[in-house]
């Protein structure tokens, strides 16, 4: 997963009648709008996020948000904010690292706030990124989306916003140099941080990475004579 996360882009599917494409986000500073930068400026403290969405003019009867979260970050708590249907258990355990939020017997549109999710920064290495994040990936199977109609009317999210630590994200694979002399190419700064590698950056190569020094060894005269003989 990368530990470093942007806005996505997904296409709107439609099951029978068209719907508008709207947005869902994080909001962790509390005005309610999406988050260009986060709030969780810290390790070892608790950080919290809303999650909103803007289904414009497209009404909704049951829906299901999930909210991913990266590395070095653990889910403290989590609760829903909306109300007037019924609303499944908070679901952490189908999707790793995410948190699904359901419901149903809705009859909603428009911008609305959907649940809370509070969370706990483990650690936190300079550049890197944790971060908590809506999926509107249409290629996974828990990403957000409305019903409505009974299921015959379906609404994924055409854009996204997430929260993050602060500014890491890589969208490029770059090298990660090891002391050894050994390299692996990776988007997650923090996976290379971890490993005690140095990251060389976003577009960079292993073949980058500065030649590992040999150490210089003795031996006798003796010896080097033997070894052109």
């Amino acid at each position: 997963m990368r530990s470093c996360f942007a806005a996505l882009v997904a296409p709107l599917l439609l099951i029978a009648t068209p719907a508008v494409a709207g947005q869902v986000w994080t909001d962790a500073n509390g005005d309610g709008l999406p988050d260009e930068r986060s709030i969780f400026s810290v390790p070892s403290v608790i950080g919290s996020a809303d999650i909103w969405v803007d289904t414009q003019s497209f009404t909704f009867t049951a829906f299901r948000i999930t909210i991913e979260r990266s590395d070095y970050v653990s889910t403290v708590a989590a609760a829903y904010w909306i109300s007037g249907g019924s609303n499944a258990p908070i679901d952490s355990t189908s999707r790793p690292k995410s948190l699904i939020f359901s419901g149903s017997g809705y009859n909603a549109h428009g911008v609305t706030r959907i649940s809370r999710i509070d969370v706990h920064v483990d650690q936190f290495f300079p550049g890197c990124a944790p971060f908590v994040s809506p999926s509107i990936d249409v290629q996974d199977a828990f990403v957000c989306r409305l019903t409505s109609g009974g299921g015959t009317q379906q609404f994924l999210f055409q854009t996204a916003s997430s929260s993050y630590m602060d500014s890491g994200e890589c969208f490029d694979l770059g090298a990660c140099c090891l002391p050894d002399g050994s390299c692996f190419e990776t988007y997650e700064f923090c996976d290379c941080v971890a490993a005690g590698g140095q990251f060389l950056g976003c577009k960079t190569a292993c073949a980058d990475c500065a030649p590992t020094a040999v150490e210089p060894q003795t031996s006798s005269w003796g010896r080097v004579k033997t070894i052109f003989r």
